[in-house]
């Protein structure tokens, strides 16, 4: 009958909104920003924060070696490039693009399961979008996007598991719990924070300690899965040399060699820091650093912090997220660091929104907007830092191209820095090994002083300096016998 009175067959109640709309939707705007700031920008080449290192690392986990830094990234790109024939670079910065492509529809689907309206939802993972470091990181060969990623969806099992405790909501968070730490260096504080809630949420002693067993045993075995050898968590030859030189650093008594390119004043108050030994204003000057470099990411933490606050019980799980920021005053004090906890902090902002009175939630929904306004005007200092990272890989490929043309087909590298062989691929053998080859032999790096004990040795051997155009690193070869 409401048919005949509507004038069509159809019911007069509104349509149910389409329910992947917002995060079809985000996911296209995800899939097109980093086109936008490719073309706006005319970035030359692939970027990242370490141009080379994370190729080079999936060059070594490709060779069934333990990988030298966190090893799902590199383990990722060796995959994808066995499979698609895509460059190291191309595979990981294919990653990075499907990351934050992924990263909008995850923010959303976090922001609603805080209690944020479709719309509110929507506004939060948009801004997370238009955050300059994160958007150009999707043009890097970097597991920034990775990071958040996981980071939103750890976030989202937890809650899952708050709200359903049982074993089919409990498996995943401890698959997410063994991952984390594999994930970036600074993961392992969430996934402590993760451990800790399981430790403190409501049950018998007994449920309590086996659910802790349980996480920890999925740390333990996790990068097993991931073929790294067995071993406790401190003794992963990744941990060993990423973690130990974060705390050697920490611990100098001079100001270590990766704070020689920053800002005078900068430079001048982390020695006579380190000369003082005093450890508080280390920490000060990181923090201080990271937002002198790209203060956009900071920013978004102040309302993301502030709606964490009106969020009830469920901030004490969303605090172990934040966590990882701990990080930044022990050294990790680039943008990017931050910026993987900008959709953490938007879900929230999101959701607190969703508890004010209209008039109070248009404010700030509108203040927002500006704030991404705002954050757009760092995207200069963002596309400057992207620049100098692109440069230095293009140094690294002209590099390559250069030792392609003068080596041998069956030159074998004998160690050294292994950026350049991302781009000339030629096999991998450690010096002592090496040594007995009959093949040239080459070292990308200063043979010199990596191998001071050895070097008369060496040199007796025949290792001589080879003459390029390239100067981005020394090459020392050894003449084919």
């Amino acid at each position: 009958m409401s048919g005949h009175l509507t004038g069509s067959g159809e019911s007069s109640r509104p349509h149910p909104a389409i329910p992947w709309a917002w995060p079809g939707g985000l996911a296209l705007l995800g899939a097109l920003v980093p086109l936008a700031l490719w073309a706006w920008h005319d970035v030359p080449t692939i970027g990242g924060a370490d141009p080379g290192m994370w190729e080079a690392a999936a060059l070594v986990v490709a060779a069934g070696e333990p990988s030298p830094v966190a090893p799902v990234f590199p383990r990722i790109i060796a995959a994808l490039t066995g499979l698609t024939g895509l460059g190291w670079d191309a595979a990981g910065m294919a990653v990075a693009w499907a990351c934050f492509a992924a990263l909008g529809p995850a923010t959303w689907m976090l922001a609603r399961r805080l209690g944020a309206s479709p719309a509110l939802a929507g506004l939060g993972a948009a801004a997370v979008l238009l955050e300059p470091w994160l958007g150009l990181g999707a043009l890097q060969c970097q597991p920034d996007s990775l990071s958040a990623l996981v980071f939103v969806a750890a976030m989202l099992l937890g809650l899952a598991w708050v709200r359903d405790p049982r074993w089919r909501r409990l498996l995943p968070l401890l698959l997410v719990i063994g991952l984390l730490p594999q994930v970036r260096e600074h993961a392992p504080l969430m996934a402590a924070g993760l451990i800790g809630l399981l430790a403190l949420a409501p049950g018998s002693w007994t449920a309590r300690v086996g659910r802790v067993a349980l996480a920890l045993l999925a740390v333990l075995v996790t990068p097993v899965l991931l073929g790294e050898p067995p071993a406790l968590p401190w003794e992963l030859h990744w941990v060993q040399l990423r973690w130990g030189e974060v705390v050697q650093h920490f611990f100098e008594t001079g100001s270590p060699a990766f704070l020689e390119g920053t800002p005078r004043a900068f430079g001048e108050s982390f020695a006579e820091a380190y000369a003082g030994g005093q450890r508080l204003r280390i920490a000060w000057l990181h923090a201080s650093l990271s937002f002198h470099s790209g203060w956009a990411p900071w920013l978004w933490l102040l309302p993301g912090l502030a709606g964490w606050l009106l969020l009830g019980r469920r901030r004490w799980l969303l605090l172990a997220g934040f966590l990882p920021l701990l990080a930044v005053p022990g050294g990790a004090q680039q943008p990017r660091h931050v910026a993987v906890l900008v959709p953490l902090a938007l879900a929230c902002w999101a959701a607190s929104l969703t508890r004010l009175r209209r008039p109070e939630r248009s404010v700030l929904a509108g203040a927002s907007v500006a704030l991404v306004l705002v954050c757009c005007l760092n995207l200069p200092r963002a596309a400057q830092d992207h620049a100098q990272r692109c440069a230095l890989r293009l140094r690294i490929i002209e590099l390559a191209d250069e030792l392609c043309a003068r080596l041998p087909a069956d030159a074998v590298a004998a160690g050294g820095n292994p950026r350049p062989l991302v781009y000339c691929d030629r096999p991998r053998v450690e010096l002592v090994a090496a040594e007995p080859l009959p093949v040239t032999l080459f070292w990308i790096g200063p043979l010199p002083e990596q191998r001071r004990e050895d070097w008369p040795r060496l040199q007796a051997d025949g290792w001589r300096p080879l003459p390029l155009e390239s100067e981005q690193y020394p090459v020392y070869t050894r003449p084919e016998r």
